[in-house]
C-alpha cells in the first residue's frame, strides 16, 4: 500500500491497540481514585478489583455466586449502601446495591433494565427472547402471556393436585428411611422429580411422572442448567465447543417437546368446539391457547406466537421448579441444623391440619386456604429464603437515569452492572436482627412487622419481581406439611467444617454446603447429600 511495508502497517495497528488500551485503562481506573465513589480498598491500576475478588473467593468452595462474595466484600470493609467493584477490562464494572431502599428506587420510578449479559448467559439455553431476560414490549407481551397463571386465585384451587405428587414423594422417602436410612442421597434431585410433576401439572395441565417411569424433559431442563454451570467453570476451549454442540441437540429437543405438546392441546380444544375461559382454563398452556383462538388467528399456534410461547413455557418450567427445589433442600437443611424450630413447626401442623398423612392431605383437597394458617411454617420458609435468596438481579440504567443517590451520595450509574444483591441486605444487623441466628420468629409479630418493608427480597420487587413466587411459597408449605412430622433428615457434611465467612457460620457445620454456587441462578451445591430417617411419626 503505497510502498508502506506491510511488518510497518501491522507494527502501527499493533502500537496503536497498545495506546488506545493503555488511555482507556488510565480512564477507567482512575474514576476510582474519586473518594466520593465509594469501593472496597486494594484497587489496582493493573488489575482493578479482580485481585480482591480472586483472595475473597480462594477461602470459599469453587463457584460460588457471586452473591456470597459480595457480602463478604461489604462486611469484611464495612462498605456503605452502594458500592463500586472495578473488572475492567474482563467485564464491565459493577456498581452493588446492598441497601433496600436504593435498590427499590432502582426497580420503581424510572425503573431500570435487565442488563443484556443476562441474556448473553440465559439465551442459548433458554432462547433469545426468554421472559427473564428481555425488556420492554418483548417483556409486556411475555408477561401478558403467562403472568395470570401464578395468580392465588388460580394457585389455590390447585393444591389438592399439589399434594398427590407430594404424596408420591413422601412414600419415596419413607422406602428409604425404612430400607436405606445410613445411606447417603441427593436430596435435591429427589425434590425436583415430584416439584417438577407439580410445575408440569400447572404449566401442561398433566403430569409429566417424573417421580415414576421419568421424565426426559426434566433429565434434559437439567442438563440445560449443568451446562451453564459448565461455561462458568471450564477454561478447556476444546471442551468448551463439544459441549456446546451437545447442549444444541439437547436444547432442540426440548424446545421440539414443548412444541408438540402445545399443538397436540390445541388439536383437542379445537376438536372439542369450546374454548375455556381464562379463569377455567386447566394449564398455563391452555390459557394461552385460549387466547389465540378467541383473537380470531386460523390454524394452530404458529411463527412467533408459538417461538415466544415455547421459549416462556420452558423457562417457567425450569425457573419453577429449581427454585422451589433449592428453597424446599435448604429449608430441609437448616430444620435438621434447628431442631427446635423443627419441633415448633410439627407443633403447628398438628394444630392446624389433621394428626395423620391421609388426612392432612384430605384437607389440603377440601380446604386448601388452610395453608394460609400457617404462620411459623411460613417463617420458617422466609428464614430460609433470607439465609438462601435465589441469586441477584443485575440491571442496567436507561439512557434518562444518570445518578443513584444513596448515603449522601450521587453515584453515577450510566454504563455500570447495577447488581442488587439482597444477600448482603439479609445479613446486615441494620436490617436483621442477629443476622447469623436461624430464627423464623424474626418474621412474626411486632418484630415482624417492625422489619424494613423492603429488606427481605428473595423474589426481588417491582415490576419484574418473580411472578411464580406465590406458587413457590404454597408448594413448600404443602411439601413441609407432608413430610416434615414423619422424617428426620441429616445433612451429609463435604469439605472443610470450619467458619470462612463472617455472615455466617453454617459452614462450621456442614462444610462446602453451606455455599451456593452458581448455575442458572443461585443453587445448590452437589446434590445436598442427606440421610433420611423416619421420626417415629405413623
Amino acid at each position: 500500500m503505497f510502498g508502506v511495508p506491510n511488518w510497518l502497517v501491522i507494527f502501527s495497528l499493533g502500537v496503536a491497540s497498545v495506546g488506545y488500551f493503555i488511555i482507556r485503562l488510565i480512564q477507567e481506573r482512575s474514576f476510582y481514585k474519586d473518594k466520593n465513589k465509594p469501593c472496597p480498598p486494594g484497587h489496582s491500576f493493573i488489575w482493578g478489583h479482580l485481585r480482591l475478588l480472586g483472595e475473597v473467593a480462594a477461602t470459599m468452595p469453587p463457584n460460588c455466586h457471586p452473591q456470597v462474595y459480595m457480602a463478604a466484600i461489604a462486611q469484611r470493609y464495612d462498605m456503605p449502601g452502594a458500592w463500586y467493584l472495578d473488572f475492567w477490562p474482563l467485564a464491565d464494572p459493577v456498581l452493588v446495591v446492598t441497601d433496600p431502599d436504593a435498590a427499590q428506587r432502582l426497580l420503581t420510578g424510572t425503573p431500570t433494565l435487565k442488563h443484556p449479559q443476562v441474556g448473553k448467559f440465559m439465551g442459548p439455553v433458554l432462547g433469545e427472547d426468554n421472559i427473564v431476560s428481555v425488556n420492554g414490549e418483548m417483556w409486556k407481551a411475555g408477561k401478558r402471556m403467562m403472568g395470570s397463571g401464578f395468580s392465588q386465585g388460580y394457585v389455590k384451587p390447585m393444591l389438592s393436585m399439589f399434594s398427590e405428587h407430594v404424596l408420591v414423594f413422601h412414600e419415596k422417602l419413607r422406602k428409604r428411611a425404612v430400607e436405606r436410612s445410613e445411606e447417603e442421597f441427593e436430596l435435591e434431585g429427589e425434590a425436583a422429580k415430584a416439584i417438577f410433576d407439580v410445575i408440569g401439572s400447572i404449566v401442561f395441565g398433566m403430569s409429566l411422572d417424573a417421580q415414576g417411569k421419568g421424565s426426559v424433559l426434566l433429565e434434559d431442563l437439567r442438563a440445560l442448567i449443568q451446562y451453564l454451570n459448565f461455561v462458568i467453570t471450564s477454561w478447556n476451549p476444546v471442551r468448551k465447543v463439544v459441549e456446546w454442540w451437545r447442549i444444541r441437540g439437547v436444547k432442540r429437543r426440548s424446545d421440539e417437546v414443548i412444541r408438540k405438546a402445545v399443538l397436540e392441546r390445541w388439536e383437542v380444544m379445537r376438536d372439542e368446539g369450546e374454548v375455556p375461559s381464562r379463569r377455567l382454563a386447566k394449564s398455563i398452556m391452555d390459557r394461552v391457547i385460549a387466547d389465540w383462538i378467541q383473537s380470531g388467528e386460523q390454524g394452530p399456534p404458529k411463527g412467533e406466537f408459538l417461538d415466544l410461547l415455547v421459549v416462556n413455557l420452558k423457562t417457567l418450567l425450569l425457573g419453577g421448579h429449581g427454585t422451589t427445589t433449592d428453597a424446599f433442600t435448604y429449608t430441609v437443611m437448616l430444620l435438621g441444623l434447628h431442631p427446635e424450630a423443627m419441633r415448633k413447626m410439627r407443633e403447628e401442623h398438628d394444630a392446624v391440619f389433621p394428626a395423620g398423612l391421609q388426612e392432612s392431605a384430605e384437607m389440603l383437597r377440601t380446604n386448601p386456604a388452610k395453608t394460609n394458617e400457617l404462620e411459623y411454617t411460613t417463617a420458617v420458609i422466609k428464614e430460609t429464603m433470607r439465609f438462601y435468596p435465589v441469586g441477584f438481579s443485575t440491571r442496567i440504567a436507561p439512557p434518562e437515569l444518570k445518578h443513584l443517590d444513596c448515603d449522601g451520595r450521587r453515584l453515577p450509574i450510566e454504563g455500570f452492572m447495577l447488581a442488587l444483591c439482597q444477600f448482603a441486605s439479609h445479613f446486615d444487623p441494620a436490617y436483621f436482627a442477629d443476622p447469623k441466628a436461624f430464627r423464623p420468629e424474626r418474621f412474626l409479630g411486632a418484630e415482624g412487622a417492625a422489619l424494613h418493608r423492603f429488606a427481605w427480597r428473595p423474589f426481588e420487587r417491582g415490576p419484574r419481581a418473580c411472578m411464580g413466587q406465590d406458587l413457590a411459597m404454597d408448594e413448600l408449605r404443602v411439601l413441609l406439611l407432608l413430610t416434615a412430622r414423619w422424617f428426620d433428615f441429616e445433612t451429609v457434611p463435604v469439605g472443610k467444617r470450619e467458619a470462612r465467612t463472617t455472615f455466617f457460620e453454617l459452614d462450621a457445620l456442614v462444610g462446602d454446603m453451606a455455599f451456593q454456587e452458581m448455575k442458572m441462578g443461585a443453587a445448590v451445591r452437589s446434590g445436598m447429600k442427606m440421610k433420611v430417617r423416619l421420626s417415629g411419626r405413623e
